[in-house]
């Protein structure tokens, strides 16, 4: 994306709203379709691009404006590209998206590869966010995307008291406090909001398994999930299905094998939308020698299994065993570049 003042006919790659020099309201640019008008091949590493050969693709879009690009495929100059080229299937698609000057022009880039989602007046939609740090992820949901997800819901029909935040906190949780020192207490005097721990749970039996889900989960409509990505290096991952089943009581890994046997044609929960900024991330979680890394990226997807298997896959680390027969379908990013720039976190 990028910004033009109808005025001036000036063009910025970098956020504002106006024009620097009109002081017009500027036009947000989403191009769509390009021409690769040169190709510059790579043969040399560098720290930031540690793996060649590959190749930087100079685009011009349908606007006439230039974009770069970085590919492990082979193009040829003249040769014309979509983006997006189709929309993605909610049961295996995985959206991947580089996060550049702009956070909220890179989130609306990310949710515009799924088919549009409308809301009606009688829908309760849940915001599943992380407002306390561990002693081994000290990183917390954003109130940024937070606030962006919520205007998302409000874009596509959903009105401000049919929105509800949640979290599971400590029971004697000074919830004040956490939610001043999150940054969320301003929108949690807007939105309802409920700590999952001090909730009534329904025990509801599927495939002779008992899942405790507290009764506001089970009576949501849709649920946006926002979960922070953590990159084990030391067992097989699931981390955003570890993250899911910290909706339900009880012991985490229990619940983890539940959610990863859990079929979403039993209805027990919502549909869910899983957002993850990976501005930040945590690598080996859940040990003394974690570390904070910053990928820069927004990843998106209806489904979890297909998340975590491309979580895996980008970062080149074992999947949990539930997750080998696991279909994705990826659009934005290409994987072999994440994986490249993966190896310098990991």
């Amino acid at each position: 994306m990028y910004y033009r003042c109808p005025t001036c006919n000036l063009v910025w790659y970098y956020p504002l709203h106006e024009c620097v020099y009109c002081h017009h309201n500027v036009e947000h640019i989403l191009p769509q379709h390009f021409k690769i008008v040169g190709i510059t091949n790579v043969n040399i590493a560098s720290v930031q691009n540690p793996k060649v050969p590959y190749a930087v693709l100079l685009l011009e879009d349908e606007h006439g404006q230039t974009h770069t690009r970085k590919t492990f495929k082979t193009y040829e100059i003249g040769q014309t590209l979509d983006w997006p080229s189709g929309k993605l299937d909610l049961k295996t698609g995985v959206a991947l998206q580089k996060i550049g000057y702009d956070f909220e022009a890179t989130l609306q880039t990310l949710l515009t590869l799924f088919p549009t989602r409308t809301f009606d007046p009688a829908q309760k939609i849940l915001l599943k966010v992380t407002l306390t740090p561990t002693e081994s992820c000290p990183l917390l949901t954003s109130p940024e995307l937070a606030r962006l997800m919520i205007a998302w819901l409000h874009t596509n029909g959903a009105g401000q008291d049919q929105i509800t935040l949640v979290d599971r906190l400590p029971r004697d949780a000074d919830v004040d406090s956490i939610l001043t020192t999150s940054g969320f207490a301003e929108l949690a005097q807007t939105y309802a909001w409920i700590n999952l721990t001090t909730e009534a749970h329904e025990s509801i039996p599927d495939q002779n398994v008992l899942f405790d889900i507290p009764q506001t989960v089970l009576h949501a409509n849709f649920m946006v999930h926002l979960p922070i990505l953590k990159i084990p290096t030391h067992k097989a991952m699931a981390p955003i299905t570890e993250s899911l089943a910290t909706l339900l009581p009880g012991q985490l890994g229990h619940n983890l094998e539940k959610m990863l046997n859990y079929r979403t044609s039993s209805n027990l929960l919502p549909d869910i939308l899983h957002v993850v900024d990976a501005a930040q991330a945590v690598v080996n979680p859940s040990s003394d020698s974690f570390k904070t890394v910053s990928p820069k990226l927004l990843l998106a997807s209806y489904s979890n299994k297909p998340l975590d298997r491309a979580i895996a896959d980008m970062a080149r680390k074992p999947y949990h065993d539930r997750l080998t027969n696991t279909d994705t379908n990826l659009l934005g990013e290409e994987l072999a570049v994440l994986q490249s720039e993966w190896s310098l976190f990991t």
